[in-house]
């Protein structure tokens, strides 16, 4: 099989001159990685690349160093496969917005349950402000412990983010975790 990727270079030619774009073009199958070198540099470009098996996701500029905009789709199983396995923080945060665009509670609640348990703190705060709005997936979605556990988090605004959450789904509830954390000495103001 083969994978054709068709290219197009939009923007204000008068303004900007074509760029040369060296990228690379990530394939993952379960915990196998491969990564294929390609440089652009014509305005439309049609890019054949032999596949042996069909990869799990596909992920365009690999190393997500592109400034621009870049479009194309991809299933929500290889937005959720992106958010859990790919190690760019930039991929990761793109396939959480992408996910939350979808009205699809499962597919949110496992983007949650990934994000929430995320090494970087940017991610599992993107979690937590997607809860405030959304606090019916701390009921429905069972999410309530993974939250009330990051109210202990290391980081700051990640314990800040878990308090508001429960504060919006529910302040009677958690009055006595919502008391201690803003009591703690990182929130002060001097």
């Amino acid at each position: 099989d083969t994978l054709i990727l068709k290219v197009s270079q939009i923007q204000n030619f008068e303004e900007a001159p074509l760029f040369k774009l060296p990228i690379f073009i990530d394939f993952f199958k379960g915990d196998e990685f491969e990564r294929f070198p390609v440089v652009l540099n014509s305005v439309e470009e049609e890019i054949k690349i032999p596949l042996v098996q069909k990869p799990d996701l596909i992920l365009f500029d690999g190393d997500q160093e592109l400034v621009g905009e870049i479009n194309y789709e991809q299933s929500k199983e290889a937005l959720l496969f992106q958010l859990k396995i790919v190690d760019k923080l930039v991929a990761r945060y793109r396939a959480f917005e992408q996910i939350a665009t979808f009205d699809d509670f499962e597919l949110m609640k496992s983007a949650l349950e990934i994000a929430l348990k995320d090494q970087s703190f940017r991610i599992i705060t993107l979690a937590l402000d997607f809860l405030q709005s959304a606090p019916d997936y701390l009921t429905n979605g069972n999410l309530k412990d993974e939250v009330l556990e990051l109210t202990q988090h290391k980081e700051s605004a990640v314990r800040a983010g878990a308090l508001y959450a429960l504060i919006e789904f529910d302040p009677g509830k958690f009055r006595n975790e919502i008391m201690t954390g803003v009591s703690d000495s990182s929130y002060g103001v001097q």
